[in-house]
């Protein structure tokens, strides 16, 4: 009978005692370091259903003495985490939706087309991925405030984020790889059927990629739902701001809402993206495994 499963170690192997030993060491270390990761996470739960006074005790206390969950009625009540969540989605949408577009056809180009200068284009995309995001910011910043050739002032709206999101140097290196491990065979096949370029990479590339594709949006989607700094710039309505931005300007920088209220506003924050993680975690591992065929 055909195995089901593969384990990280065989069941022969865990009978010799220093196999035993060694695996016990690193499953202790795993749980510690999957609790060390998960603890800022559960500080900030349990902050948000302590009350004020507990929160700035010292020594602090783990455990609240009493669950207060009225922080996160008032917080939701005096704040509109439905606007604010809303215009969140329009500016991932859009981010996804430019980046998806543009680093699909980038990669399927350098990988399959293989243009003239491909080679030194890639490695323009290496030598990008050296620049620190920050050092951007200040090019960034002028060239959205007169765009070239237009002259648009594109600050305090929305094509701030997606216009500068559109090429994604890792994204594209990471799709292009996938794209590299998918057989010509099957590009000169769908040619000789008479399918054109566009063709082959819709029908043909794109439902292979479902994993890698499934991975890299949960890369956009928790890359712009934790991108704080750059939305706090250029965005100055406040109507316009993500909800981060938001929860730091309206509710962080208030008077009107105590210590457990910010903790509160923060809990819920961290709902979405470990919601979609955890629908879309199964693809991760295929994604990076980079296989564009099974079988």
């Amino acid at each position: 009978m055909a195995e089901k499963g593969r384990a990280l170690v065989g069941k022969l192997d865990l009978k010799r005692p220093m196999v035993r030993a060694g695996y016990l060491i690193m499953m202790i270390l795993l749980v510690v370091v999957a609790l060390a990761t998960l603890f800022p996470l559960l500080w900030v739960f349990i902050s948000s259903v302590k009350s004020s006074v507990e929160i700035f005790q010292v020594p602090p206390s783990i455990w609240p003495q009493e669950f207060n969950w009225s922080s996160y009625a008032n917080v939701w009540s005096k704040f509109n985490f439905l606007h604010y969540f809303g215009n969140t989605v329009v500016f991932i949408l859009g981010i996804w939706i430019i980046q998806m577009l543009v680093i699909t056809l980038a990669a399927y180009s350098l990988s399959k087309l293989k243009p003239p200068g491909h080679q030194l284009i890639m490695f323009g995309f290496l030598a990008a991925l050296m620049v620190p995001g920050l050092a951007m910011m200040v090019p960034k910043y002028v060239i959205l405030q007169d765009l070239p050739l237009f002259g648009w002032n594109l600050l305090d709206s929305y094509w701030a984020f997606w216009l500068p999101a559109g090429a994604n140097a890792f994204n594209i290196l990471l799709l292009k790889t996938f794209f590299d491990g998918i057989p010509d065979d099957l590009i000169d096949a769908a040619t000789i059927d008479g399918a054109t370029e566009m063709r082959t990479f819709w029908q043909i590339l794109l439902p292979l990629s479902k994993p890698i594709l499934a991975t890299l949006t949960i890369f956009i989607f928790l890359g712009a739902w934790n991108n704080f700094m750059w939305p706090y710039i250029v965005i100055s309505t406040t109507e316009k701001q993500p909800l981060m931005v938001a929860i730091y300007d309206s509710v962080f920088k208030s008077a009107v809402f105590a210590q457990n209220d910010i903790m509160a506003a923060i809990t819920i924050a961290i709902i979405p993206p470990i919601v979609v993680f955890f629908v879309l975690q199964k693809y991760i591992t295929q994604g990076i495994t980079l296989t564009g065929i099974k079988g």
